[in-house]
């Protein structure tokens, strides 16, 4: 993207012309802060696209997250209550729970972007 560009190039311009470290620290930060910035807008952005899709009354349009969050539900519900129970009287259920599933089930439970505030913020170690 353009803003990728645009803060590999003033790192390389820090770099070249700043030889005094405190300098190239303090504009390091800024574009580090950029990256930041830049990251949680898009996230943002997504977030409303999300909550417009939401309130459209068209199931096609709507409906796809209720849909991708049962599916992903169902699928939990299977490996963690469901196969446990079912294998205490000898009956084989094949797991359905992958990674795939549990990073779409987190993000449609926006754990992916509270973690993402979180770290713009500066709220972690």
């Amino acid at each position: 993207m353009i803003v990728d560009s645009v803060i590999s190039g003033i790192k390389t311009i820090v770099n070249k012309f700043f030889p005094d470290k405190t300098v190239a620290l303090q504009l390091k930060a800024k574009t580090e802060n950029l990256d930041k910035e830049k990251e949680l807008t898009e996230l943002l952005k997504s977030y409303d696209l999300s909550i417009a899709e939401a309130k459209n009354k068209s199931i096609f349009v709507s409906g796809v997250r209720p849909f991708i969050g049962w599916t992903c539900g169902l699928a939990f519900f299977n490996d963690v209550i469901l196969r446990p129970y079912l294998a205490l009287i000898h009956i084989t259920v094949p797991a359905l729970t992958t990674n795939e599933l549990r990073a779409t089930l987190f993000g449609i439970l926006g754990f992916g972007f509270y973690r993402t505030y979180e770290k713009a913020k500066g709220l972690t170690k």
